[in-house]
């Protein structure tokens, strides 16, 4: 709100003189604020295009900062190289501004270069944090850097390494939360249960806020650790009853764990205005139609009028109307699909089976071709278990035309049915359609020493 005024008062400046370069930077850093970030790269790029053609900009005392602001809303709208020419561009200026060092960084994890982002963060701290001057991000030079090297560390299977950068973090930094959450999935990929994690956690990180609460239950959450995630979002909720954030990510927990009731209750707090609403809407009706409350959905859909777009207000319209009984309407578009898939997977996940069965039709009979839904439910499938279900997937795209997403699924599905060999001939058929095939390589490196010592298995 407060960001949102001051845009509207920056409006009426610009009105009512000339607009210069520090304006655009105040408006494009109050949008960034607001989560605008299209129009931050506008005022962004107002301000340095104005800042060129001043000269140098030696002398503007936000012109480092500008450049970073710059740099990171580029590379939040898919910019990535005009981001990498101005990270150069700004580097040359200002050798020592470690921030953009940290963006670089940022953007090699993104794209998958693992050894350039390592390389970069390794800079970052042997840079720290950049001088006052630059007005930097306090963290780009200490443990910013190591808790995405930890993360890194994690990817490549070294959990020593990992806890030894976050072990750092939490000695020398005790105060900056933002160690929670990648400490409790250490944890948890390294095997420790979930109660004893949020042991250690509690004795480490002091003091219990809020936000602590809500990063272990983020972490938990994604480890699927759902009755663990539950109690510490319930936590957050009693604590900060007003925090739509906290009772979104509570209500979606619950519907993972099929109460669909208690999901749909903790939705419905969530106000039509909230940022949040719209996911609240979608998390409310989904556990109203799936626990078969038919009435009180058709009411809540009628108020997601405010929520929601019309695509996904037709989604639930559609599953409404089959779940009553009524006819199908008309078939989905395309845009449905992502909604579709993720109401779906979610039945698979709590083993709604009739539901999911149920509601299968309306993607079948959508306008998303029949290569793409065949995609979509394989890799629904892989990931839940149902192994036979996704092979039939892919195995039916590659009856019609092979291709190397297919091959990659099967290949995907050879491997966790331990069939070494068969992954490997899978990936193999990938590289031959898509040599440059990220995917298909990945399995072959894990396969292919597997497969060179089972023989025929």
């Amino acid at each position: 709100g407060k960001s949102q005024r001051n845009i509207d008062l920056l409006r009426a400046q610009a009105d009512e003189s000339p607009p210069t370069s520090f304006l655009h930077f105040n408006l494009g850093s109050e949008y960034a604020a607001v989560g605008d970030t299209a129009s931050a790269v506008s005022e962004f790029e107002l301000a340095w295009a104005m800042i060129l053609a001043d000269g140098s900009g030696a002398n503007y005392e936000y012109t480092p900062p500008l450049v970073a602001r710059l740099v990171e809303a580029m590379r939040e709208c898919g910019r990535l190289e005009d981001a990498a020419s101005l990270v150069a561009e700004g580097l040359r200026r200002y050798p020592t501004f470690t921030d953009l060092v940290f963006s670089q960084a940022n953007m090699a994890f993104a794209i998958g270069a693992y050894e350039d982002a390592r390389d970069h963060y390794r800079r970052c701290i042997e840079l720290g944090d950049a001088p006052a001057r630059y007005r930097p991000i306090v963290g780009c030079g200490t443990y910013l850097p190591r808790i995405s090297l930890a993360e890194l560390a994690l990817k490549d299977g070294d959990a020593e390494t990992a806890r030894q950068l976050l072990d750092w973090c939490i000695e020398h930094h005790p105060s900056f939360v933002g160690v929670v959450h990648p400490y409790a999935t250490l944890l948890l990929c390294a095997g420790v249960g979930p109660e004893e994690a949020v042991a250690e956690v509690e004795r480490r990180i002091q003091p219990l806020t809020p936000t602590v609460r809500f990063m272990l239950g983020s972490a938990l959450q994604q480890a699927g650790a759902l009755e663990a995630a539950e109690r510490q979002y319930r936590s957050v909720v009693a604590d900060k009853p007003d925090s739509a954030q906290a009772r979104v990510a509570l209500a979606e927990t619950l519907l993972c764990l099929g109460d669909n009731a208690g999901a749909a209750t903790q939705a419905a707090a969530v106000a039509d205005d909230d940022t949040h609403a719209g996911l609240a809407r979608r998390i409310q009706l989904s556990g109203l139609i799936s626990g078969g409350d038919l009435r009180a959905a058709s009411e809540a859909h009628a108020r997601a009028r405010i929520s929601l777009s019309a695509v996904e207000r037709d989604v639930f319209g559609t599953w409404l109307a089959i779940a009553s009984g009524a006819p199908s309407p008309r078939s989905l578009p395309v845009a449905a699909a992502p909604l579709l898939g993720g109401i779906l997977e979610t039945l698979l996940r709590t083993r709604s089976f009739k539901e999911f069965e149920l509601l299968l039709p309306a993607l079948e009979g959508s306008e998303l071709p029949i290569r793409q839904r065949q995609e979509l439910l394989g890799e629904i499938y892989l990931r839940h278990g149902f192994l036979a279900s996704a092979a039939k997937e892919w195995m039916a795209a590659c009856a019609e035309q092979p291709d190397a997403s297919a091959l990659v699924g099967l290949a995907r599905v050879a491997t966790a049915h331990d069939q070494p060999q068969d992954a490997a001939i899978f990936a193999t058929g990938a590289r031959e359609l898509e040599p440059d095939n990220v995917a298909a390589a990945e399995i072959l490196a894990r396969v292919e020493p597997v497969a060179a010592t089972t023989g025929g298995r």
